[in-house]
């Protein structure tokens, strides 16, 4: 066998792996108390529970003091966070730029990413729906809201989280 079809076959086997990862999560999507860990309880605060250190206007030095795994701020102000957490495709955090020195440097909003495999999942979506509720209470409009998949809820201070479809996959964003 040549080195090239060597290489060819590895790629197969990479690519048949990652394919059969994203339907273990089809298959097993994240348990209550894991989402519960995630996002968090009624009495856990308003940020979702993997937020709680978050403040905003943070530089992303003292975010990544936060999440030691943070990539770089994309010139766009967008930085991954690579975690393990069942469902979880990653975090994002978002930096506005600085007015008077052009600098991606104080933090916006924070999202985590679900694995696009649980879109379709109608009992993991239940399955949220009612740990968001538990945290952040009943949702206004609830046929709109869940029909269209987007469902806000406004906190103190004017802070909100946001459980919606973006895409092929769902994300929780949240304005701290």
């Amino acid at each position: 066998m040549t080195k090239s079809r060597i290489g060819l076959s590895a790629l197969a086997l990479s690519l048949a792996l990652l394919a059969l990862s994203s339907t273990a999560y089809a298959a097993k999507p994240p348990t209550e108390a894991q989402m519960v860990e995630l996002v968090g309880g009624k009495d856990s605060g308003w940020a979702p529970a993997i937020f709680k250190d978050l403040k905003k206007g943070m530089t992303p030095d003292e975010a990544k003091a936060v999440f030691p795994k943070m990539k770089k701020v994309s010139k766009f102000g967008f930085a991954d966070v690579p975690v393990k957490a069942p469902g979880v495709k990653k975090l994002v955090l978002y930096f506005a730029k600085d007015k008077e020195t052009g600098e991606r440097n104080a933090l916006q909003s924070a999202r985590i990413e679900f694995v696009p495999a649980l879109t379709k999942n109608e009992d993991w979506f239940k399955l949220m729906l009612k740990v968001t509720q538990d945290k952040w209470g009943p949702i206004r409009k609830p046929e709109e809201s869940i029909a269209k998949r987007i469902i806000t809820w406004v906190g103190p201070k004017y802070r909100t989280a946001q459980f919606s479809k973006i895409g092929k996959q769902f994300q929780l964003t949240f304005n701290p």
